[in-house]
């Protein structure tokens, strides 16, 4: 009975962790660690769990240390390079977030795509 009582309150605590994962479209792995209170191996390790059990897609972006929730794979925005001061950025980022130039502290944001009825309003000609 105590171990089933265990089991459930794990299954709950998996539960409600996958569901503030999944609040973030992206999380880096250190931020996750301090926000939970434990070491970023042990929140890998959790992840991991959560991912294994059909819980949460996503993955472990080695390049960034960042969890990546699948369903965000696909809406990110890259720039290159600074369009003020041309400095080397290389950095991803998604709708609705900010880059700023680490050099000149420009903002940069990602421009908003049209939509297609907007888009079909703007070919046809004045008339």
């Amino acid at each position: 009975m105590l171990l089933g009582r265990r089991a459930s309150a794990r299954e709950k605590t998996l539960v409600e962790f996958t569901a503030w994962v999944k609040t973030y479209r992206r999380i880096g792995l250190r931020d996750l660690a301090a926000k939970l209170g434990k070491s970023q191996y042990e929140a890998e390790q959790l992840l991991v769990t959560v991912v294994d059990r059909g819980l949460l897609k996503g993955f472990i972006d080695r390049d960034t240390d960042e969890f990546v929730l699948q369903e965000a794979v696909g809406q990110e925005n890259f720039v290159d390079t600074c369009p003020r001061c041309g400095a080397n950025l290389q950095r991803r980022f998604f709708p609705g977030e900010t880059v700023t130039c680490p050099y000149c502290h420009a903002v940069i944001t990602a421009k908003t795509p049209k939509v297609p009825s907007e888009q079909a309003k703007d070919d046809q000609p004045a008339g």
